[in-house]
């Protein structure tokens, strides 16, 4: 439903555009239901509403459960009739969030009956650490999925260009640069200090902004930006790295810089042996403990053992460029 209700306004919303002649039957009716807290009389074939004048409360149960899939439905088959040109993209991202690829698995062969069959409709996946190789390995997803393409961190220059487009979407109206209290340099170095995890540069450029923000006191000149970034990173990542220690004990935190170094962040149950660990048994608890603190995050994949499904997070790489250039 949800899905589909996203589907309706976005078909709503560019009908302009597509429509060419075709009779999108009731949609001026649907576009109330969507978006207007009370309905009118409408009469163009969406059984919602009723022949009656005055205004009612926008609400049916028995639209909401057939009706309106159907509708939005007839919409989409009268649009991409042949299922082969066109259609409307649906992404779901950040997998990796559902922890276990029997858990995504799950989530994902619940929509293959329901709206992956349906015509005009076109699926993105996304997900992390790999998540999404136990997904494709289900033979009841078999025909309606792809085999996953990995994408590889954005590069540097890459990272410019998001950095630019930041900065000119949030233009002045009138035509003045927007205040940034960093360069592109210090977002660039942020970038790198978190193993080119955007999401994670972003959010703490976002955290150094409002920490500006709150402080009263600008930095002006190239100079001034650069000695206060630096200064807010190193105490920002002191902290975290103090707090962390606090909260693990030191074989957890040996572990930790052994994966990254002999691994560079990512590992697996299987390579407890090159840890430094006797048995899986073993280095469970210190992974436990690494992950309760934020510095990795574990998918576990039922189909391949072998994948490698521990990581290190952007935290996590705040912490060891901590530790690498203020000491442990």
């Amino acid at each position: 439903m949800r899905v589909l209700t996203e589907v309706a306004q976005t078909l709503l919303e560019r009908s302009s555009e597509f429509r060419l002649g075709l009779n999108m039957e009731g949609s001026v009716g649907l576009n109330a239901w969507l978006n207007s807290p009370l309905l009118r009389q409408w009469s163009l074939g969406v059984p919602i509403f009723s022949a009656g004048g005055g205004a009612q409360s926008n609400e049916s149960a028995g639209f909401t459960s057939s009706g309106f899939s159907r509708t939005v439905i007839s919409w989409l088959e009268a649009i991409f009739p042949d299922n082969q040109n066109g259609g409307v993209v649906c992404v779901l991202d950040n997998l990796e969030l559902l922890e276990t690829s029997a858990i995504a698995r799950k989530k994902i062969e619940a929509l293959r009956d329901t709206l992956f069959t349906v015509k005009g409709l076109r699926w993105v996946l996304c997900g992390a650490h790999g998540i999404l190789q136990g997904v494709v390995a289900s033979q009841r997803l078999v025909g309606h999925m792809q085999e996953p393409v990995y994408v590889p961190p954005l590069a540097l220059a890459h990272a410019q260009a998001v950095f630019d487009a930041r900065v000119q979407t949030f233009n002045a109206q009138n035509g003045s640069a927007p205040y940034l209290p960093f360069d592109a340099d210090d977002f660039h170095r942020m970038y790198l200090i978190v193993h080119r995890s955007l999401r994670n540069a972003l959010a703490y450029a976002n955290d150094y902004c409002l920490h500006i923000a709150e402080s009263g006191t600008e930095p002006r000149t190239k100079e001034e930006k650069r000695q206060r970034f630096d200064s807010w990173l190193k105490r920002m990542a002191e902290s975290i790295r103090d707090a962390v220690k606090a909260q693990t004990g030191p074989r957890a935190m040996k572990l930790f810089q052994d994966a990254i170094t002999q691994f560079d962040g990512e590992f697996g149950p299987g390579d407890f042996t090159t840890l430094g660990f006797k048995s899986v048994q073993a280095m469970r608890p210190q992974v436990k403990a690494l992950e309760e603190v934020g510095l990795v995050e574990a998918q576990k994949d039922d189909v391949d053992q072998r994948r490698k499904s521990i990581s290190v997070t952007g935290k996590g790489w705040l912490v060891h460029w901590c530790i690498l250039t203020h000491g442990s």
